[in-house]
């Protein structure tokens, strides 16, 4: 969810019991790094084995995911905002996206 007002939060926060549910909030970055006017995520992998000393194991692949809509702060749409699969598998893509950008969404 994405919220913009600090009332909205609280209203949503408030229906539920205290006791069993724990929220995440966290302050909404308003200039992100954009493709093609477009937020996007990146997945990579790390494996750390050891700490001392300091191991890591990087998978080489990854890949990057996108909003189907264009980016805007005035539309608070998780469509625009959050680039979860699970979340715009159920959007089309906006005809405003620029055509270098891939229709299923991830690179």
């Amino acid at each position: 969810l994405v919220f913009n007002k600090l009332e909205d939060i609280v209203s949503r926060v408030s229906t539920f019991n205290s006791n069993e549910v724990r929220f995440v909030v966290q302050k909404y970055i308003e200039r992100p790094l954009l493709i093609y006017n477009t937020k996007f995520d990146i997945r990579q992998w790390f494996l750390v084995t050891s700490v001392y000393p300091l191991t890591i194991w990087m998978y080489k692949e990854s890949y990057l995911r996108f909003c189907s809509q264009l980016f805007s702060l005035t539309n608070m749409h998780e469509s625009v905002h959050l680039s979860n699969n699970a979340i715009q598998c159920k959007y089309k893509n906006t005809q405003k996206r620029d055509r270098a950008l891939p229709d299923e969404n991830m690179w």
